[in-house]
């Protein structure tokens, strides 16, 4: 498999960012300063080694998208209720959702990966396969 472009890396990246600054500046409007700064950090997780920060960024971000349905669908009852219009709200909400959930889905294709051994498997030679030759 081939590493992906330094320039979808970036994308991926800002995509996450965006959303997880997003997501902050929603929860710290809640006065949950705690849990705004953590989600505001997240990104930061993906410099650590192995699979399951990019696992813990994706779930976050993936229970962020179920906030944002969550408030999509309360506001869209308020303000029906009050007679306001409210379609404008929901394709914006609609859009956010939709670019945390892209943001959740390159979340998985970031971070940093091991380094794969560069010697060749230790085994048997495969059927078909040529020997070296031997003097």
């Amino acid at each position: 498999m081939s590493s992906p472009s330094r320039s979808s890396v970036v994308g991926r990246s800002i995509l996450v960012v965006l959303a997880s600054l997003l997501l902050g500046a929603h929860l710290l409007r809640g006065w949950h300063v705690a849990a705004a700064v953590a989600v505001a950090l997240l990104p930061a997780l993906l410099l650590v080694l192995g699979r399951w920060p990019r696992r813990v960024v994706q779930v976050v971000l993936a229970a962020g998208v179920v906030e944002w349905i969550r408030t999509l669908l309360f506001l869209v009852d308020v303000r029906r209720g009050e007679g306001r219009p409210f379609a404008r709200m929901a394709v914006i909400l609609g859009a956010v959702a939709a670019v945390t959930a892209l943001a959740a889905l390159a979340a998985g294709r970031l971070g940093r990966q091991p380094r794969a051994s560069a010697a060749p498997p230790a085994g048997p030679v495969p059927s078909g396969a040529a020997e070296p030759r031997r003097a």
